[in-house]
């Protein structure tokens, strides 16, 4: 994995496998521990997986909250993001 940093901040992130995908004995589904605090409007999700995970889609179900995004995480990597609700139109 190699990661692209700008200013001290991530901007691009690459994996690389040393062998066809569909030889490497990856788990089908991966423990993903998560945790989900709300602040005001804001809400902070936290993952942390113990082995690769990759394309991994964060959903919250029937709320209104926009988010669209997938990622690959690695081992012990803690990912962190915060997203705000969004006001229904």
């Amino acid at each position: 994995m190699t990661d692209l940093e700008v200013g001290g901040q991530r901007v691009s992130r690459n994996l690389v496998f040393f062998n066809a995908m569909h030889n490497l004995e990856l788990p089908s589904a991966p423990k993903i521990e998560s945790t989900l605090n709300k602040v005001v409007r804001k809400l902070h999700s936290f993952l942390r997986v113990q082995t690769l995970a990759r394309s991994v889609q964060i959903s919250y179900g029937d709320s209104n909250i926009q988010m669209s995004d997938n990622f690959s995480t690695c081992c012990r990597e803690r990912l962190s993001m915060s997203r705000s609700e969004v006001q229904a139109r």
